[in-house]
């Protein structure tokens, strides 16, 4: 709960304005969770919320942040809404703890009375991050078998070569 407060104390470092891709990770991973969350709660599955709404959306968070290195590189608009809508989320779980919140975010209303927005999943900035994801696992493993590894180059190939790759697999 501390790191909720911790990155609303954060928020005003954050200085970039461009959307980026882990800036739509991040959305669309918010977005994921409260299409399952809801059915988990009209489901009256306490227990999945708290693990989808609370612990996996916080590792989504803690990889975003680790994607912006530093906080300034962080999108503050972004993750100012992000949070307001995870906290819509918790709010049934920790009604106080998540009205404090709303409050820090300089929010009046009282957070019961809000509703969920709904957005579309985007997919692709999902499966774009997962990549990235699995690839510095596959740079993680190169590490460890090869003892004195200071750097690892990534080749990849041209546009060009994965359309043929493409027409190859279809015909």
């Amino acid at each position: 709960i501390d790191f909720i407060f911790e990155l609303i104390k954060q928020l005003k470092k954050m200085k970039r304005e461009e959307i980026l891709n882990q800036d739509r990770f991040l959305e669309a991973e918010l977005e994921k969770v409260k299409k399952e969350v809801k059915e988990d709660y009209e489901n009256l599955r306490f227990r999945s919320v708290a693990q989808k709404a609370f612990f996996y959306f916080y590792n989504v968070l803690k990889w975003y942040l680790s994607r912006c290195i530093r906080i300034e590189n962080c999108n503050g608009r972004m993750v100012k809404e992000v949070l307001k809508e995870w906290l819509k989320v918790l709010h049934p779980l920790l009604p106080h703890l998540t009205q404090e919140a709303w409050y820090r975010l300089g929010e009046k209303n009282l957070l019961v009375f809000e509703r969920w927005g709904e957005k579309a999943v985007d997919e692709k900035s999902i499966e774009k991050e997962e990549f990235l994801k699995e690839l510095l696992e596959d740079f993680k493993v190169v590490k460890k078998l090869v003892e004195r590894v200071n750097e690892v180059t990534l080749i990849v190939a041209s546009k060009q070569k994965f359309e043929i790759q493409k027409r190859l697999r279809t015909n």
